[in-house]
């Protein structure tokens, strides 16, 4: 299962390969109840669509206004929702305002070899920044700058393909198998951690970063700052309470931890003899998902992924 931004790069470099005409379509900035956030991707040609900025609501028209228009040689903006009236029309939600940047891209072989090496990248779980003029219409691929980067700066589009956060997954079980999956395709950069030659040896899932070693040090090495999130599956107390402890002490932006509430209360209780106040266990989420009744191995990695999604979005579960 791949990313959405990498099914969409993956459809662009098979258009520019047959000689097609492109446009790459972002989102750039929204109001109200947007169906899709700022720096949204959707790719169209002359023959196909693939990708979404709204549910269905305004790709169909998009393209229509792009193939009527044929090749530009400059970007354009496209405004949708801006009265009631077309509100009503395209069934944005809410009174949602969505804009839109097109980019034509030729097939040519600077393009084409710009998008190979991005989606090789991709398929690493590495980022890539490509950088668009809206006045030359020229891109280029830009080695990693300071973040945050914005996405439009003036006249600067800056695209980032690739993982926007990591996660960092403690124990290379089942389970990590299949959330790997999950957080692969929400772009995660995903890296699974275990010091179990056994569970190491016979890992299969591609495009992970698989680390044979104790999880504090792979945790100091990656899982710092707010942008990266622990995921503690190990199972094996030793192993897991070590995990918890060095995501609470390198400030992780998440830790979470598998197991039940008796579990959950021992590793609480082990926690505070280390140490550890109140105030910092409150920062674990354990057991960690959202409750929706998950008992296999893809409801229980749904549940975790989508506490993951409330958590970057801000939103409020209603469950501390």
């Amino acid at each position: 299962m791949e990313s959405s931004d990498y099914e969409v790069l993956a459809a662009v470099m098979r258009w520019l390969l047959d000689e097609q005409d492109v446009w790459l379509c972002t989102i750039i900035n929204t109001s109200g109840a947007s169906p899709r956030p700022v720096g949204t991707i959707m790719a169209c040609s002359h023959s196909d669509m693939v990708g979404s900025l709204s549910g269905g609501c305004i790709e169909d028209e998009l393209k229509r206004d792009l193939q009527g228009g044929g090749a530009c040689a400059t970007p354009k903006r496209f405004e949708f929702g801006i009265s009631v009236q077309e509100n009503r029309r395209l069934g944005l939600p809410c009174g949602g305002q969505v804009t839109v940047l097109a980019q034509y891209i030729a097939p040519t072989v600077e393009n084409r070899q710009q998008l190979e090496q991005v989606l090789d990248a991709m398929g690493r779980g590495k980022l890539s920044y490509r950088r668009s003029s809206l006045v030359s219409n020229r891109s280029e691929l830009i080695a990693s700058p300071v973040l945050p980067v914005a996405l439009l700066d003036g006249d600067v589009l800056t695209h980032i393909f690739g993982p926007k956060f990591s996660l960092l997954i403690i124990g290379a079980g089942h389970l990590a198998a299949v959330v790997s999956e999950l957080a692969k395709a929400m772009d995660y950069r995903v890296i699974v951690c275990d010091p179990r030659p056994e569970l190491i040896e016979t890992w299969k899932q591609a495009g992970v970063e698989l680390v044979f070693a104790n999880p504090d040090q792979t945790i100091r090495d990656y899982a710092s700052g707010d942008r990266c999130a622990v995921l503690c599956l190990a199972h094996v107390p030793a192993i897991d309470d070590l995990a918890v402890a060095t995501a609470l002490d390198v400030g992780s932006g998440f830790v979470g931890a598998l197991g039940s509430m008796r579990t959950t209360k021992f590793r609480h209780q082990r926690l505070l003899t280390m140490g550890y106040s109140e105030e910092q266990l409150a920062r674990i989420s354990a057991p960690v998902g959202l409750p929706i009744g998950s008992k296999t191995p893809i409801e229980i990695a749904v549940s975790i992924m989508a506490e993951l999604t409330a958590v970057r979005r801000g939103y409020d579960t209603g469950l501390q």
